[in-house]
């Protein structure tokens, strides 16, 4: 049997310390992890050097040396966040006593899910976000990058979502020395944006949804009217629309938003998602869900109007006194012309006449 093989870097400064795999912060250099071996006192030296001041032979930096002599710079500008876990080898061995420890930032071994923050050790190096690694994007890293987003996500749109992470920066890859760390970072302030989009763009869709419309460009000529029903299309004009809302006053079955679980809404909005627009208006569903919804957390009761005019619209929503709380432009739309009203409250979503 062939032994294994694995290159040792010396840890220059502290005598008979070496490193088997280390990976930094690209753009800083800051330690994520490093797997150290040695005796414990060589060990302890780095641990203790590392926080005392240059005065004092303290260091905030080391290098890595390879057996050609290349050499890696290793930063560690906070040593007191770091954690250790550490063990010994047996003292039959031909090396004496030899101890071997992990030490890296506590982010590693305890995800900050409440920050939406995770890093993860990849063992071997030189992985591949492009989707050229897809057994391990769909085993290790999606589990991990579901369970720090705030947003619930469907294994359908891994792909999607992982490229525009890696695109956006939300997901990166630390190259080390036999490791890699990836780093999820979902605090992003357009992170909620970008996937809202994506889900109203029909980009990504909920189960035994169809493609979304495409609209062409008609090359400059004049726009088709809103609220004129093109040859063979059998929607609804504004008027009809409003007039066949004004049914609803009261709901026999309440439906349960498909992305956010805890979002009802009845009979009433139910008809309205099926007959705004040429093909359906459950994009605006979907804003209220991902966008809207989340400010019942302080709010008991909200207002909401959709306000279409020509191809744009603006949603806007107010509290019970009227207050403005939340406004979205929305540069294009097929939804008919007029200002559609809406409650949200108790976590349902219906029309007034249903309240």
């Amino acid at each position: 049997m062939k032994p294994i093989t694995k290159p040792l870097y010396r840890v220059d400064g502290v005598h008979g310390l070496f490193a088997d795999a280390a990976a930094w912060d690209q753009a800083s250099g800051e330690l994520f992890f490093i797997s150290l071996w040695g005796r414990d006192t060589a060990i302890q030296e780095l641990l203790a050097r590392l926080s005392l001041p240059a005065g004092q032979g303290g260091f905030s930096s080391f290098n890595l040396t390879a057996s050609d002599g290349g050499k890696t710079l290793i930063s560690v500008s906070n040593p007191g966040r770091l954690d250790k876990l550490s063990g010994r080898m047996p003292t039959a061995n031909l090396f004496g006593a030899l101890a071997h420890a992990w030490v890296f930032v506590p982010s590693i071994r305890h995800p900050d899910f409440a920050g939406h923050r995770a890093l993860m050790i990849a063992q071997g190096g030189g992985h591949d976000l492009g989707l050229g690694d897809d057994a391990f994007i769909s085993d290790a890293v999606w589990p991990l990058f579901k369970d720090a987003s705030h947003l619930p996500l469907l294994d359908e749109w891994r792909k999607d979502v992982i490229r525009v992470a890696v695109e956006h920066g939300w997901l990166k890859c630390h190259g080390g020395l036999a490791v890699d760390v990836l780093e999820i970072d979902l605090s992003a302030p357009d992170y909620e944006t970008v996937i809202c989009d994506l889900i109203r763009a029909g980009q990504l869709r909920l189960p035994g949804e169809s493609s979304p419309p495409v609209h062409s460009d008609n090359g400059g000529g004049p726009a088709e009217n809103a609220d004129s029903p093109s040859p063979g299309n059998k929607r609804l004009t504004g008027e009809g629309l409003e007039s066949h809302l004004c049914q609803f006053s009261g709901t026999e079955n309440w439906y349960r938003h498909g992305l956010v679980k805890g979002m009802l809404y009845t009979d009433g909005v139910k008809s309205f998602a099926e007959k705004g627009g040429a093909e359906g208006a459950y994009w605006f569903l979907d804003v209220v869900a991902t966008e809207i919804f989340p400010l019942l957390r302080n709010e008991p009761f909200l207002s909401i109007v959709l306000s279409v005019q020509g191809r744009k619209a603006t949603v806007k929503v107010v509290d019970g006194n009227c207050q403005m709380l939340w406004e979205k432009r929305i540069d294009f739309t097929d939804m008919q012309t007029g200002d559609w009203k809406f409650y949200l409250t108790d976590n349902v979503l219906l029309l007034p006449g249903e309240y």
